[in-house]
């Protein structure tokens, strides 16, 4: 992911994103891209699919999805939240609000 010109994550092997916009009905926030030259493959799952596929046909794996999206939500909270701090800390408040 960006900020500006600056790479705010990137992605390993097998990783994903969207999920907790997706199943919690959230606004995206973030956009990603792919690094020029390197080899990678992009699947992508609609909020109309998940919800017609996999919230209605497979119960028990929307919950196991849920469950992990609200893990992951937490962490990124308090990473923010950490953050946030950080920048407070070292008097760069303005990049707060």
């Amino acid at each position: 992911m960006d900020i500006g010109e600056c790479v705010f994550k990137a992605w390993p092997r097998g990783s994903y994103f969207g999920d907790i916009e997706i199943i919690f009905d959230k606004r995206r926030i973030c956009s990603s891209k792919a690094s020029y030259g390197l080899d990678c493959d992009l699947f992508t799952l609609n909020k109309k699919h998940y919800q017609t596929i996999i919230h209605h046909d497979f119960p028990d794996i929307d919950k196991q999805l849920r469950d992990i999206a609200v893990e992951r939500e937490l962490r990124i909270n308090r990473s923010i939240r950490k953050a946030i701090e950080v920048l407070r800390a070292i008097g760069i408040d303005d990049a707060v609000d």
